[in-house]
């Protein structure tokens, strides 16, 4: 993608510097630890193979997972909508930090030194903002229970299972897997609002380190 390792770690170095020590959770550990998540689903999950995923969908993936929270306040949603914040009159109440999340990232690339993009031609740099703006909102956990449904309302029965019928990872697959009809954009979201919320799911003192 013609990124190039002095561009990536002037982006770094400013994304990190984005990203508030003050904040408990929402920091640049988190940050790396939804990166990191993304990276093992992508490995791991079948997505890849499913979906037919390409590089410039997983640079997107990994991209989002590093931004998703950039510039976090330390506070909520409904803090900001119910204190009237100006991020909220901004984003007319609705998923205002994960908003403000992905326009602060792009915001960031404006400059020559961050633009990780800038190989991409413009329809590539569209498409890719479009994506990546779509897996930021889908980490807003007002989302999450929608998430939940449309995920079990496609598992496969009991009886499949034991049948055999059903196989692939998270991705879908053959026999009605889990997320075989949802498309590909849709998966990678759902992938990522469950990368934001795994670390309770690692080892016991990884999930403190990262808590």
């Amino acid at each position: 993608f013609g990124i190039g390792f002095a561009r990536m770690q002037s982006f770094c170095k400013a994304l990190n510097a984005g990203y508030r020590d003050s904040n408990a959770f929402h920091n640049q550990v988190h940050a790396a630890d939804v990166c990191y998540a993304m990276h093992v689903f992508i490995l791991h999950s079948g997505v890849v193979e499913q979906r037919g995923l390409e590089p410039f969908h997983i640079l997107a993936v990994l991209f989002g997972a590093l931004v998703h929270d950039f510039r976090h306040p330390g506070v909520t949603n409904t803090f900001l909508i119910t204190t009237a914040d100006p991020l909220a009159l901004t984003y007319n109440d609705r998923s205002v930090l994960e908003n403000y999340h992905a326009a602060e990232a792009f915001k960031l690339m404006q400059h020559a030194q961050y633009n990780l993009l800038r190989a991409l031609d413009g329809k590539q740099q569209r498409e890719l903002r479009t994506l990546v703006v779509k897996l930021i909102l889908s980490t807003d956990m007002a989302e999450h229970f929608g998430q939940v449904t449309e995920l079990v309302s496609t598992a496969p029965k009991p009886e499949a299972l034991l049948g055999g019928a059903a196989k692939g990872g998270l991705g879908g697959g053959a026999g009605g897997a889990a997320g075989a009809h949802i498309e590909r954009d849709r998966v990678l979201a759902i992938l990522m609002h469950t990368a934001d919320i795994s670390h309770p799911f690692r080892q016991l003192d990884a999930h403190v380190n990262f808590s």
